[in-house]
């Protein structure tokens, strides 16, 4: 039992802002947690074609509290 609680929290899914720098448009989406404590999220880029965007928990996400890094498609990070 306590086997299948640790394995449905390693894929418990975050909410999280994506914001474009460029022209600032705004997603909401839902990340996993890896095993580096990154969230991966899957964007790639904007509808404008800019790949600079912000990465941020938004909501009561446990995230933030437990240290997981938020981190770009490109690897640099955000938090």
């Amino acid at each position: 039992m306590l086997a299948e609680q640790n394995t449905a929290a390693k894929h418990e899914r975050v909410k999280v802002l994506v914001k474009c720098q460029s022209c600032g448009q705004r997603f909401i989406m839902r990340g996993v947690p890896n095993k580096e404590g990154d969230i991966e999220t899957g964007f790639k880029r904007c509808m404008c074609g800019n790949a600079d965007v912000e990465i941020t928990a938004v909501e009561r996400s446990v995230p933030n509290r437990l240290g997981y890094r938020l981190k770009n498609n490109d690897d640099s990070e955000v938090i």
